[in-house]
């Protein structure tokens, strides 16, 4: 069941891998912030990138195959995440995590002033533009042109950008192959995006070079009517299903060591 979960719960598996990017990074360590909302940490501490016999997480920007994808490997460590759907939507363990290119995401001011001039940067404007797989074109300052859902300040005046995540769950009572996504990636590509319409995106705050701040944004619930941060569950059979939309907010704090 581990292995399966690797190689389906991310697509990054499948990504070309290329050494014009640059080497992975694995000095990175992700906190949940909250015990209180959607997806929560089975004890008070981490997950950080560390190799030791019976537990080994990895925690990496997948830099070497262009992805810029951040990934959260649990499948070879004891730990987990709970991820618990309301509503009757069952209760999970998340053992892997693939948020759609983090590591590509510039710095974004927290500030009214500079966010406002941060959306109008080549970044923020120029949208996204694909070379070859999934390497993408660089803009005139040197940031990546794979902003495909675009930037937006919240309420405290803070920048964000939009960005997607996959999580595989495991279910401790049966085999069936569950996964909780929030919005599609037009890079990646997949079969997943009608499913997931109508979902949240994720928001990524990089507020300075060691931190970044992953949450959802807010959405209407097609279900409720309710404004709130909506992921889909989906399971694998011979293809995909939907099997609902639910409120699933979470809160993780990523930072280098």
């Amino acid at each position: 069941m581990a292995i399966c979960t690797i190689l389906s719960a991310t697509v990054s598996a499948q990504k070309k891998t290329s050494t014009s990017c640059g080497s992975d990074v694995k000095n990175l360590s992700l906190s949940v912030e909250s015990s209180s909302l959607g997806i929560t940490a089975d004890i008070d501490a981490p997950y950080a990138t560390k190799k030791t016999r019976g537990d080994q997480i990895e925690a990496m920007f997948q830099i070497n195959n262009c992805s810029q994808d951040f990934t959260l490997n649990l499948n070879f460590s004891p730990r987990f995440m709970y991820v618990d759907f309301p509503e009757g939507g069952g209760s999970y363990h998340a053992k892997f995590f693939n948020f759609d290119r983090v590591a590509s995401v510039p710095i974004t001011p927290t500030n009214l002033t500079d966010s406002q001039k941060f959306l109008d940067t080549h970044f923020c404007k120029n949208g996204w533009k694909q070379i070859d797989g999934f390497i993408v074109e660089k803009n005139p300052d040197g940031t990546y042109r794979d902003n495909y859902a675009g930037c937006a300040i919240d309420a405290s005046g803070k920048a964000y950008v939009r960005r997607i995540v996959g999580i595989g769950l495991d279910d401790p009572y049966s085999s069936a192959d569950y996964r909780l996504r929030f919005q599609a990636s037009p890079i990646d590509g997949g079969s997943q995006g009608p499913l997931v319409t109508g979902t949240s995106y994720i928001k990524v705050y990089h507020p300075d070079a060691s931190t970044w701040y992953l949450l959802p944004e807010f959405e209407t619930n097609p279900t409720t009517g309710i404004s709130d941060s909506i992921g889909a569950k989906l399971e694998y059979i011979d293809q995909f299903y939907l099997r609902g939309t639910y409120s699933m907010p979470f809160r993780f704090r990523l930072t280098t060591f």
